[in-house]
């Protein structure tokens, strides 16, 4: 028996990709920026990174909508 089913998993998994991407490129980036004393230059950058991905995520998303599907 799977975890979730499968008619969830999808809507699931990028319900939780697009903030989880900066969160974890901002963790990512302050554990990097620690370890070599940048300041919080990884951080931001990293952080970015992940912002621009879930706007590319939100996209792709988009793109696979049917048209007329509204409602």
């Amino acid at each position: 028996m799977a975890l979730i089913p499968g008619k969830y998993a999808r809507p699931l998994a990028m319900a939780l990709e697009i903030p989880m991407s900066p969160i974890a490129g901002g963790v990512l980036g302050y554990y990097i920026d620690e370890y070599f004393q940048t300041g919080p230059w990884f951080t931001g950058i990293l952080a970015f990174a992940g912002f621009i991905h879930s706007i590319l995520t939100i996209i792709r998303i988009a793109k696979e909508i049917p048209p007329g599907s509204e409602g």
